[in-house]
């Protein structure tokens, strides 16, 4: 007797259970706020897995959010304050114990959620922001595939960390406002910045666990610009503008492939464009690397 054909019947049969049963238990939450005096927005994102897109609000909305998540094994915690506007909003885990009576008193915190690898595929996120207020964004985000769209908002601070994650941001317009702190963390994480000098930034630092990350330092705004760039595990480009003058502080360990085509070595571990010291604008970056390959390329 053949027992592969029932076997494989009834793995099929199992596995279309499961994939209706699954259907069934998505749900969707959403919330908005309308924009009226708010002066500011502090936003503190849990984003523990799935497909993230962050974009710019209606003119007349501060927020608008929504999810889709696995109702049986996760629930939304979320806390919006008007007296000093700020958002916390995540997925929990049903695992994980909290107060049944009081969970929109959540406070966003460090702790790890406790989510299934079935939820984390499942899961999407619909996020949009006012350009209209300065913003405080504090983003840690899980094992997401996520775009974000910082284009034109009016961002005082960012601090991003991720963890197993496939993560794009981007400026193509200027932030009206100069960024008072930019930092980005990056666990097992393939990562693309773009156009980041339109974050218009004074000070960026970027700590790198093990990936591949493209760091695109092009944009409009013409000032000076500082950043810390710590690597790990790495393949690393980092495209350089050509309308601002740059130097580079390299300290690069005997395993690391470290290209600097286009700039010239002005002493031990110090390289810079040819037109620095002729521009408004300056770009200083600061690089320690420790496995992996690095390369500087130039674009307009």
């Amino acid at each position: 007797m053949n027992l592969r054909v029932p076997i494989i019947n009834a793995v099929i049969f199992l596995l279309l259970i499961t994939g209706n049963s699954f259907a069934q238990r998505m749900s969707v939450f959403s919330k908005e706020e309308d924009l009226t005096d708010q002066e500011s927005l502090e936003i503190n994102l849990r984003l523990s897995g799935g497909k993230v897109w962050f974009t710019k609000s209606p003119h007349n909305k501060l927020f608008m959010i929504e999810v889709e998540y696995n109702s049986e094994e996760l629930r939304p915690r979320y806390r919006y304050e008007d007296d000093d506007p700020s958002l916390s909003f995540g997925l929990q885990s049903k695992n994980d114990i909290f107060d049944d009576d009081d969970w929109t008193s959540f406070l966003f915190d460090d702790d790890d959620f406790n989510i299934g690898i079935s939820s984390v595929k499942k899961t999407s996120w619909d996020l949009k922001f006012t350009d209209k207020v300065p913003l405080n964004i504090n983003l840690s985000a899980g094992a997401i595939k996520g775009n974000f769209d910082f284009t034109g908002m009016m961002i005082r601070n960012l601090n991003i960390a991720t963890g197993v994650s496939k993560t794009f941001i981007s400026f193509d317009e200027p932030n009206p406002i100069r960024m008072e702190e930019f930092n980005i963390e990056l666990g097992l994480a393939k990562f693309r910045g773009k156009h980041l000098l339109n974050a218009n930034f004074e000070k960026m630092t970027i700590e790198g666990g093990i990936g591949k990350s493209t760091l695109d330092f092009t944009g409009e705004v013409i000032d000076k610009f500082y950043v810390e760039i710590e690597l790990g595990i790495s393949s690393t480009t980092i495209i350089l503008p050509t309308n601002i003058g740059v130097k580079i502080y390299a300290e690069v360990s005997p395993f690391t492939s470290f290209d600097t085509n286009g700039l010239i070595e002005v002493d031990e571990d110090e390289y810079e464009s040819p037109n620095w010291g002729s521009t408004e604008g300056e770009l200083v970056i600061e690089i320690d690397t420790a496995i992996g390959f690095v390369k500087f390329i130039f674009e307009d």
